[in-house]
């Protein structure tokens, strides 16, 4: 190779070097750029932190001169939400009374007069009561619940039956809630009512029958009391 030659190689080679040095140069002044520019961000956000909850500590501090003043209330101490759990009152223990439920051997118990069927219902018999009667059942909620809520149709067993039945909701002597009236020839009827803050729920199943020994039964699909 000639000298002429071996000149332009060096030559190209020192450009080469150049222009990597140049380059590794440029990356790191953006590198070195960028980390700045976070390093200013973090610093800005750590400075509004401090500002935000110095503007807080002024405004609890305000708050608390002015409840002292009087001038305004301190608020409500917070409420935890009751769940919406449901609970079978069929399945609770009675407290006083016995239940009027039961679930039905036949099927003419558990099918309403429109032939709808409710396999897993309770049957529920419905005479002329007063809610100091044997048979009526008295359940402690202790404050435990919210709601109460069911669905009642009429039996096909006493399909050509011209009484009528209902329930009654006593909580102690005070009575709470009456549902619709239901006949042979009415559909099935969904209720629900507030029980918070009740100790005690009696649930009378009453009718016009007036005979001890005579009644109607009613299906319950349901009858639960909501938390």
């Amino acid at each position: 190779m000639s000298s002429k030659n071996i000149s332009l190689v060096n030559e190209l080679n020192n450009l080469k070097n150049n222009i990597e040095q140049y380059s590794t140069s440029i990356n790191e002044n953006a590198l070195i750029n960028e980390n700045n520019l976070l390093k200013e961000e973090n610093n800005s956000l750590k400075n509004e932190i401090v500002q935000l909850e110095n503007e807080k500590k002024e405004l609890e501090n305000k708050i608390k001169e002015l409840e002292g003043e009087g001038k305004i209330e301190p608020p409500d101490p917070p409420v935890t939400p009751k769940s919406d759990k449901k609970v079978s009152i069929f399945d609770l223990d009675t407290f006083q009374g016995n239940s009027p439920w039961e679930h039905p051997y036949n099927a003419s118990y558990y099918t309403d007069t429109y032939g709808n069927e409710y396999v897993t219902a309770y049957s529920g018999s419905h005479n002329s009561k007063t809610k100091e009667d044997y048979y009526v059942p008295t359940y402690l909620l202790d404050n435990k619940y919210s709601m109460c809520e069911g669905q009642i149709a009429w039996s096909k067993h006493d399909k050509n039956s011209e009484h009528s039945a209902w329930i009654e909701f006593y909580s102690g002597d005070d009575l709470i809630y009456t549902t619709d009236i239901i006949t042979a020839t009415d559909r099935i009827i969904s209720f629900s009512f507030s029980v918070d803050g009740l100790e005690t729920l009696t649930i009378v199943t009453n009718s016009t029958i007036n005979t001890f020994n005579n009644n109607v039964y009613i299906i319950y699909p349901y009858l639960n009391l909501v938390e």
